[in-house]
Protein backbone atom coordinates (compact mmCIF):
# COMPACT_ATOMS: atom_id res chain seq x y z
CA UNK A 1 0.00 0.00 0.00
CA UNK A 2 1.40 3.36 -0.74
CA UNK A 3 0.76 5.65 2.29
CA UNK A 4 1.31 8.93 -0.03
CA UNK A 5 -1.92 8.65 -1.83
CA UNK A 6 -4.05 7.98 0.92
CA UNK A 7 -6.21 10.66 2.05
CA UNK A 8 -5.49 12.63 5.41
CA UNK A 9 -8.72 10.59 7.01
CA UNK A 10 -7.64 7.31 5.75
CA UNK A 11 -4.36 7.77 7.05
CA UNK A 12 -5.45 8.50 10.86
CA UNK A 13 -7.78 5.91 10.73
CA UNK A 14 -5.01 3.56 9.47
CA UNK A 15 -2.78 5.32 12.12
CA UNK A 16 -6.00 4.90 14.81
CA UNK A 17 -5.35 0.80 13.97
CA UNK A 18 -2.14 0.42 14.08
CA UNK A 19 -2.04 2.09 17.16
CA UNK A 20 -1.20 5.94 16.67
CA UNK A 21 -4.07 6.74 18.59
CA UNK A 22 -4.79 10.13 16.61
CA UNK A 23 -8.03 11.81 16.31
CA UNK A 24 -9.17 13.12 13.36
CA UNK A 25 -7.98 16.84 14.20
CA UNK A 26 -4.51 15.09 14.80
CA UNK A 27 -4.59 15.17 18.85
CA UNK A 28 -4.76 12.65 20.83
CA UNK A 29 -7.55 12.57 23.80
CA UNK A 30 -4.65 10.43 25.86
CA UNK A 31 -1.20 10.73 25.24
CA UNK A 32 1.40 7.89 26.69
CA UNK A 33 5.12 9.17 27.31
CA UNK A 34 7.90 6.33 26.58
CA UNK A 35 8.49 6.01 29.95
CA UNK A 36 4.39 4.80 31.06
CA UNK A 37 4.79 2.01 27.98
CA UNK A 38 4.97 -1.28 29.49
CA UNK A 39 4.71 -0.46 32.91
CA UNK A 40 2.94 -1.94 35.61
CA UNK A 41 1.44 1.25 36.93
CA UNK A 42 0.38 4.76 35.50
CA UNK A 43 -1.44 7.64 36.34
CA UNK A 44 -3.17 10.66 34.73
CA UNK A 45 -1.50 13.91 34.41
CA UNK A 46 -3.23 16.42 33.28
CA UNK A 47 -1.09 19.06 31.66
CA UNK A 48 -1.92 22.84 31.09
CA UNK A 49 0.10 25.33 29.35
CA UNK A 50 -0.30 28.77 29.25
CA UNK A 51 0.66 32.83 28.27
CA UNK A 52 -0.03 34.74 31.57
CA UNK A 53 1.71 37.68 29.83
CA UNK A 54 -0.03 40.77 28.31
CA UNK A 55 3.44 41.93 27.11
CA UNK A 56 3.92 39.20 24.39
CA UNK A 57 0.21 38.31 23.36
CA UNK A 58 1.96 35.24 21.86
CA UNK A 59 4.73 32.95 23.40
CA UNK A 60 6.02 29.58 21.89
CA UNK A 61 6.41 27.10 24.27
CA UNK A 62 7.36 23.39 24.52
CA UNK A 63 7.00 20.99 27.59
CA UNK A 64 9.22 17.49 28.11
CA UNK A 65 9.32 15.03 30.56
CA UNK A 66 12.19 12.71 30.79
CA UNK A 67 13.31 14.63 27.81
CA UNK A 68 10.35 13.81 25.96
CA UNK A 69 8.44 16.33 24.03
CA UNK A 70 5.03 16.17 25.38
CA UNK A 71 3.52 19.67 24.15
CA UNK A 72 4.65 22.30 22.08
CA UNK A 73 3.29 25.83 19.91
CA UNK A 74 2.34 29.04 20.34
CA UNK A 75 0.42 29.88 23.14
CA UNK A 76 -1.76 33.43 23.10
CA UNK A 77 -2.30 35.29 26.74
CA UNK A 78 -5.27 33.62 27.80
CA UNK A 79 -6.01 37.00 29.98
CA UNK A 80 -9.30 37.95 29.29
CA UNK A 81 -9.88 35.17 26.94
CA UNK A 82 -11.09 31.25 27.89
CA UNK A 83 -8.40 29.79 29.69
CA UNK A 84 -6.84 26.90 28.27
CA UNK A 85 -8.17 23.34 28.23
CA UNK A 86 -5.51 20.50 29.70
CA UNK A 87 -4.14 17.74 27.69
CA UNK A 88 -4.65 14.53 29.35
CA UNK A 89 -0.82 12.11 29.85
CA UNK A 90 -0.40 8.77 30.86
CA UNK A 91 2.71 8.77 33.35
CA UNK A 92 4.53 6.00 34.63
CA UNK A 93 4.13 5.85 38.39
CA UNK A 94 7.58 7.23 40.13
CA UNK A 95 10.19 9.79 39.63
CA UNK A 96 10.49 12.47 36.86
CA UNK A 97 11.71 15.70 35.39
CA UNK A 98 9.55 18.00 33.44
CA UNK A 99 10.90 21.08 31.02
CA UNK A 100 9.74 23.79 29.35
CA UNK A 101 11.18 26.13 27.17
CA UNK A 102 10.19 29.06 25.19
CA UNK A 103 10.84 28.75 21.29
CA UNK A 104 13.70 31.62 21.93
CA UNK A 105 15.37 30.21 25.21
CA UNK A 106 14.91 33.07 27.43
CA UNK A 107 12.90 31.75 29.54
CA UNK A 108 13.44 27.72 30.66
CA UNK A 109 12.44 26.29 34.15
CA UNK A 110 12.36 22.25 34.98
CA UNK A 111 11.74 20.82 38.31
CA UNK A 112 10.82 17.03 39.55
CA UNK A 113 8.31 15.38 40.26
CA UNK A 114 7.06 11.95 42.06
CA UNK A 115 4.13 10.58 40.01
CA UNK A 116 1.84 8.92 42.16
CA UNK A 117 -0.69 6.43 41.19
CA UNK A 118 -3.70 8.93 41.22
CA UNK A 119 -4.14 11.89 39.27
CA UNK A 120 -1.82 15.19 39.26
CA UNK A 121 -2.60 18.46 37.83
CA UNK A 122 -0.16 20.56 35.88
CA UNK A 123 0.33 24.68 34.88
CA UNK A 124 3.25 25.54 33.13
CA UNK A 125 2.52 29.35 32.95
CA UNK A 126 4.52 31.57 31.12
CA UNK A 127 5.27 35.27 32.55
CA UNK A 128 6.71 38.66 31.43
CA UNK A 129 6.46 42.37 31.39
CA UNK A 130 8.64 45.73 30.72
CA UNK A 131 7.02 47.45 33.35
CA UNK A 132 4.37 50.35 32.60
CA UNK A 133 1.60 49.92 30.60
CA UNK A 134 1.62 46.21 32.15
CA UNK A 135 2.32 46.75 35.75
CA UNK A 136 5.60 45.59 37.31
CA UNK A 137 9.00 45.14 35.74
CA UNK A 138 8.90 41.09 35.79
CA UNK A 139 11.66 39.48 33.73
CA UNK A 140 10.56 36.25 31.39
CA UNK A 141 10.23 33.42 33.51
CA UNK A 142 7.90 29.96 33.16
CA UNK A 143 6.63 28.72 36.42
CA UNK A 144 5.69 25.12 36.66
CA UNK A 145 3.25 23.87 39.43
CA UNK A 146 2.03 20.47 40.15
CA UNK A 147 -0.66 19.58 42.71
CA UNK A 148 -3.19 16.44 43.44
CA UNK A 149 -6.31 18.45 42.59
CA UNK A 150 -7.29 21.28 39.38
CA UNK A 151 -4.85 24.46 39.24
CA UNK A 152 -6.73 27.74 39.18
CA UNK A 153 -5.15 29.84 36.41
CA UNK A 154 -4.49 33.68 37.78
Amino acid sequence: MNLSTLSLPCFLLLAQACGGGASPTGASSQETTPQARGASSEGDFFLTVANGSYARPSVDIAVYIDDVLVAEGEHSTYMGNPRPEPKKLRVAVGQHRIRAVTKTGEAVMQADFGMPDKPQWCAVSYWYSPGQPYGVPTPAHIKIRIREKPIELP
